[in-house]
């Protein structure tokens, strides 16, 4: 049994919990918020509509990989599933590369949906097909981001139950958002073993806020290539790290 298998099962079962659910919601959620936006702000309803539409499109892909990547591989270890699947001639590397793969697609569905669904907003509102373009570098670096989350999400259900899976991907997350904070926080610290605290807190934790370039789009500034190619190269190191250890932790588990 190879990894394809493995990828559209995951693909086909992700779909069939709905992940894509998140579509409508973001479609009402950034035509409420548009509209209320411009009673409140006249005259900046298009950075409005972009700031709030990048947010929320952050936010739910967040929720999305988060609660699949800690969910679907969680279940099928307590409905012993996994113990099935690897009885065949399977490896648990191949398993667990198969279902990340597959739930990146399913990301890559939800989050291209949310993309349109916003380009097609700023373009109702007379921002033009040159400040929509500018949204798709800054869509496709939230997306980096959410895979690096999904893969933090798959690390943690190899070794723990959901709820602690989700509570800790979360707290790393928001950490890994605030990265910045932590590196000013060592700078300006009295404290030298606080200081040294943060400064490997810094070193540890994936640099999350790097992807976020929410309030360049906003303002209509484009994302240079070497930025975005870098960032790229920073994704995929830092999947591939966590992948890395996810394969081990389970390589190790005795499952059920």
């Amino acid at each position: 049994m190879g990894m394809v298998p493995v990828i559209s099962s995951t693909l086909r079962q992700s779909l069939r919990e709905r992940s894509l659910a998140v579509l409508p919601v973001y479609l009402v959620a950034v035509t409420l918020g548009a509209l209320a936006g411009g009673y409140v702000a006249v005259g900046l309803e298009l950075k409005i509509l972009i700031d709030l539409g990048l947010a929320l499109l952050t936010l739910l892909g967040m929720v999305l990989a988060i609660f699949q990547g800690t969910g679907l591989a969680r279940v099928e270890i307590e409905r012993q599933v996994v113990t099935f699947i690897l009885a065949r001639p399977l490896r648990r590397a191949t398993l667990i590369i198969g279902k990340y793969v597959g739930l990146a697609l399913t990301l890559l569905l939800a989050t291209t949906g949310m993309g349109v669904f916003l380009t097609a907003g700023v373009l109702m509102v007379g921002g033009g097909v040159a400040r929509a373009l500018v949204l798709w570098p800054v869509v496709g670096l939230i997306y980096l981001e959410l895979l690096v989350v999904l893969a933090l999400a798959l690390l943690f259900s190899t070794f723990t139950n959901q709820v602690l899976a989700m509570v800790l991907t979360l707290l790393l997350t928001l950490v890994g958002r605030s990265a910045p904070e932590l590196a000013a926080l060592a700078a300006t610290a009295t404290n030298p073993l606080l200081g040294g605290l943060f400064r490997a807190l810094y070193f540890l934790i994936p640099d999350l806020a790097a992807f976020n370039r929410v309030a360049e789009a906003g303002y209509g500034q484009s994302i240079g290539w070497v930025l975005g190619a870098g960032l790229l190269l920073h994704a995929a190191v830092l999947v591939a790290l966590v992948l890395v250890v996810a394969v081990i932790v389970f390589e190790r588990r005795d499952l059920p």
